[in-house]
């Protein structure tokens, strides 16, 4: 999965992922922003249930909070 632009098929660079165990958490347990096409990495997950939160100010996103199921561990993860 990767940040897309409505009406497009690549997404904006510099937005903010935040990796969390449930909406609203505070605290992150990864975060990392998207690359150009708006491609992102999470490194180092456990497996288990999260939320991925994505925000940059002044935007206004259509869906802000995606949940993914991580079943194995693994060193990098493209989403």
């Amino acid at each position: 999965m990767q940040v897309v632009s409505r009406g497009q098929s690549t997404g904006p660079q510099g937005v903010l992922l935040a990796l969390k165990k449930s909406a609203g958490d505070e605290h992150a347990v990864k975060q990392t922003s998207s690359s150009l096409g708006g491609d992102f990495v999470f490194e180092k997950v456990l497996p288990g249930d999260y939320i991925i939160e994505a925000s940059r100010s002044p935007w206004i996103f259509d869906v802000v909070c995606r949940p993914v199921l991580f079943l194995h561990f693994t060193h990098t993860v493209t989403i």
